[in-house]
């Protein structure tokens, strides 16, 4: 769980194309302190509930608690974007902001 939803980083340097080991690594360090760099490196993944017919019936038993799962990560999906965002200058933005996660 995320510490807080309003991260400070005004003491990082944003990512403008050149040293990006450096910026990597500090930032790997705020995800890591946040405990978000699971949703980054895709190691936690968005759990979906299943939809074939022979386990409807279970799923539907299991839905609430992935419901509430699946909000979670989507709000620690949302915080790493955010995050990630406010990390890059503007000319790196425009290069990745059409990238899918």
């Amino acid at each position: 769980m995320a510490h807080s939803s309003k991260v400070n980083i005004s003491h990082l340097t944003k990512f403008d194309g050149n040293y990006y080991h450096v910026w990597k690594h500090r930032v790997t360090l705020i995800f890591k302190q946040e405990r978000i760099l699971a949703i980054v490196d895709g190691t936690k993944l968005k759990h979906i509930a299943p939809t074939t017919t022979h386990i409807v019936a279970r799923a539907q038993a299991l839905l609430a608690t992935r419901s509430c799962s699946i909000t979670k990560w989507e709000g620690q999906d949302i915080l790493v974007l955010t995050l990630i965002n406010k990390c890059l200058e503007n000319n790196v933005i425009s290069n990745v902001q059409s990238l899918g996660t």
